[in-house]
């Protein structure tokens, strides 16, 4: 007889798969049999734990039914609630990560698969963008003209920015792997060979920037302070579009590097738009849906538009802001960067303590300046902790190695 958790594992296995899966995007029966699996894993935990569920969790409960009840209300009828099923994902996945918290060897394995899965999607996506490189700009349509390409295993969106999410984490673990498991290394390195390969050829440029981001807080950037990270993010994203604009070497620079690529495009919309002054292509269009939600934030800015109004839809924190005021964005955000918040308490090292400001940095950067799909709260909210524990793992046994040598060299005896 299978064991509750060893139940509850498959549901988060399959949860996973679909999350990340591009031919498991569409289809009714794929998104219902999640939330199926998701509703058993829930019932079993309840089991497991004797029905015991803290305020947190409690809000992030309330949250999902009031998203659900407001979805009902503004289109008279059921119809428009599984619409908001990218909610109710990061709601299932924070209670997941809470369950799971203190007990992460019961997902044993399950980095193996999500690594595995990427590295097959990605190779079979980056090599049919690159014989056609309108696929990549087709897959962010949300209509069956997409379908074509979802069910041979070519992603957009989905398949991308749930890597983005993990790719500092996932980059330090590859790093930390070479001196300590050969196999594993070679694992981490395709993934990130394949991941960059689809991302620069996709072109989808937040995606790239974030990474580049993510490279520099890994890497670069030293600060401890949580409110450092948000500003020093805050500020390459100013800086960074003020040179791309602004000057012809950063100008050249970016256009040699991205020559063919879609970020080609978006480079030539912001030079066009500063020469013009006015906003052009892409980024009228991200203009036009941040103005959006802005303007339902000022216009509800507490209880947010509910089923009056809602946001732009480019902007997931900005979106949530506007539709479901104060008291949603801050369960929302609570939820959406609580693995970076709750780990820094555990980096021992300034290693550690930067891998998680990257982490944050990317969250931070991609949520302000995109909407999510339910592809991104399963990696935020599973993968980057499992990510996150294996370096932890390490790193305590390479302290406990260097305190065996220096206990054996002080104690020759």
């Amino acid at each position: 007889m299978l064991k509750l958790a060893t139940i509850q594992k498959l549901t988060v296995v399959y949860l996973i798969i679909w999350t990340i899966s591009p031919f498991m995007e569409i289809g009714m029966n794929w998104r219902l049999l999640a939330l199926a699996a998701a509703g058993i894993w829930f019932v079993l935990a309840l089991i497991r734990n004797g029905a015991s569920i803290d305020r947190m969790e409690l809000f992030a409960v309330v949250f999902a039914l009031a998203v659900a009840l407001i979805a009902c209300i503004q289109s008279g009828g059921f119809s428009s609630v599984l619409s908001q099923i990218p909610i109710y994902m990061l709601v299932i996945f924070y209670l997941m990560y809470r369950f799971y918290e203190g007990r992460w060897e019961e997902l044993k394995g399950l980095l193996w698969i999500i690594i595995l899965l990427f590295i097959v999607f990605n190779l079979r996506s980056a090599s049919a963008v690159s014989v056609n490189p309108q696929i990549a700009r087709s897959l962010v349509r949300d209509d069956e003209s997409t379908y074509v390409y979802l069910r041979q295993g070519i992603g957009g969106y989905s398949l991308i920015y749930p890597q983005v999410i993990i790719f500092p984490a996932l980059l330090r673990w590859t790093e930390k792997a070479f001196r300590r498991n050969l196999f594993l290394f070679v694992i981490g390195a395709v993934w990130l060979f394949s991941f960059l390969w689809f991302v620069m050829i996709a072109g989808y440029s937040i995606a790239v920037f974030s990474c580049i981001i993510g490279v520099f807080m890994l890497h670069i950037y030293k600060g401890k302070n949580i409110g450092g990270v948000m500003l020093v993010t805050l500020l390459i994203l100013i800086a960074g579009m003020f040179l791309v604009a602004e000057s012809p070497v950063v100008q050249r620079w970016l256009l040699q590097i991205f020559n063919g690529t879609g970020v080609e495009k978006k480079i030539h919309d912001m030079i066009y738009s500063a020469e013009t002054g006015t906003a052009q292509g892409t980024i009228y269009d991200r203009i036009v849906a941040y103005r959006g939600s802005l303007r339902t934030i000022l216009k509800y800015p507490f209880i947010g538009g509910l089923w009056w109004a809602s946001g732009g839809g480019h902007s997931a924190v900005l979106d949530i802001l506007a539709k479901y005021g104060v008291l949603g964005v801050y369960v929302y955000a609570k939820m959406l960067y609580a693995v970076p918040r709750d780990y820094r308490l555990n980096a021992q090292t300034l290693r550690g303590i930067r891998t998680v400001n990257a982490a944050l940095s990317v969250i931070l950067f991609v949520s302000i300046l995109d909407s999510f799909t339910y592809a991104f709260m399963g990696m935020l909210l599973i993968g980057l902790p499992l990510i996150l524990e294996d370096i932890l793992k390490w790193s305590e046994a390479a302290n406990e190695s260097a305190l065996d040598s220096q206990s054996d060299t002080s104690d020759p005896g």
